[in-house]
């Protein structure tokens, strides 16, 4: 209880992920239980009239033959036989349908679920006293109450519609199969269709209280979420050191390549880049040093301190910091930005001299 009084976090996409590679999945019962009421009443519905065909022959011959039929144990037998040969041919597409709901309904509310894990053989699966806990525990008991009132309600849907058919079916005394049949089919989708409307509302509450409780199993406490982070993100604090280590290396290589760098131009405070350029040495200005944030500070500290002008503009250092890296030449569409920053520079410095 203690466990589960801590456990007030929500689950993250890992955990929900973990258990359904597990097989662990809100699988609602009812939703199953409604689907193939739906398939069974669709098959009356549509497949009722060739059902009523099938089954008025061999009944009509019956019926007209009862006083004929000899009660023994030969013709009996041959008789069920051919009954249930000609019934069988009619049944068979209706039966097919439910089977194949039964079958695949669960995709209807897990999608496609290969779940090996859940296969594995487990001692507590067949162990009595296991069972025995699952047998008489409260989420047994809860099943056990919701069935009961899905029984009550059920039934009485169907109780209050025959009550009220039932003037109707007490017309079908003395009439021929032919019409009795076809009305007991109207008769029994109606009762279906009812029926169907009080489970769909069970059916829709139990979906959610599935899911409602598939979540609440699956809750984490702090701990395990940071845990988890640190397994998938990496321990913060490791983290944290090594941005600190690539932060000196940066502060390093800033810290040698600034004071050969002609011109720094900046944001003027986010980003800076130094430039530094020998018409005799260089094809084209170089980038030294670039940095955006506590880096460009540090980059402007340095020039300040060498004695290397600062030129803001903006549009241009955000340019150059995205388009180049330290050590690489500027491109040539920018070359006659750079140029008139490094020839404004050049005149600075020859006022200076003289």
């Amino acid at each position: 209880m203690a466990d589960d009084a801590q456990k007030t976090e929500e689950p993250t996409p890992k955990r929900l992920r973990d258990a359904r590679s597990e097989g662990q999945v809100p699988l609602s019962r009812e939703v199953n239980h409604w689907l193939l009421l739906l398939v069974a009443t669709l098959s009356i519905a549509l497949l009722g009239g060739l059902v009523v065909r099938g089954m008025s022959a061999p009944l009509a011959g019956i019926l007209e033959k009862a006083g004929e039929i000899v009660i023994a144990e030969k013709e009996v037998g041959t008789l069920l036989a051919e009954v249930v040969r000609e019934l069988g041919v009619v049944f068979v597409w209706p039966a097919f349908a439910i089977v194949f709901v039964a079958l695949f309904s669960s995709l209807v509310q897990i999608g496609p679920l290969f779940a090996p894990k859940r296969m594995q053989p487990k001692l507590n699966k067949i162990s009595p006293l296991a069972g025995f806990k699952r047998l008489f525990s409260l989420e047994s008991l809860m099943e056990f109450i919701k069935g009961l009132i899905k029984l009550v309600l059920v039934g009485g849907v169907g109780a209050v519609f025959l009550v009220m058919q039932l003037p109707n079916i007490e017309n079908f005394m003395m009439r021929s199969i032919d019409f009795v049949l076809p009305k007991t089919q109207e008769l029994l989708v109606g009762m279906m269709v009812a029926i169907l409307m009080v489970l769909f509302v069970i059916a829709a509450l139990d979906l959610l209280f599935q899911r409602a409780r598939h979540r609440k199993r699956l809750r984490m406490t702090r701990q395990e979420v940071l845990d988890e982070f640190k397994q998938i993100e990496g321990d913060p604090q490791i983290k944290a050191r090594i941005r600190r280590i690539r932060t000196e290396r940066a502060r390093q290589r800033i810290a040698q390549a600034v004071p050969s760098a002609d011109v720094v131009i900046t944001n003027p405070t986010h980003y800076a880049v130094a430039i530094a350029y020998d018409d005799e040495a260089m094809e084209a200005p170089r980038v030294v040093a670039k940095g955006v944030d506590y880096l460009a500070e540090e980059i402007m500290r340095l020039a300040r301190e060498a004695g290397i002008p600062l030129v803001s503009n903006p549009p241009l250092a955000r340019t150059l910091y995205a388009a180049c890296d330290a050590g690489e030449e500027i491109l040539a569409e920018h070359y006659q930005a750079v140029a008139e920053v490094i020839s404004y520079v050049w005149k600075l410095k020859g006022k200076r001299a003289a």
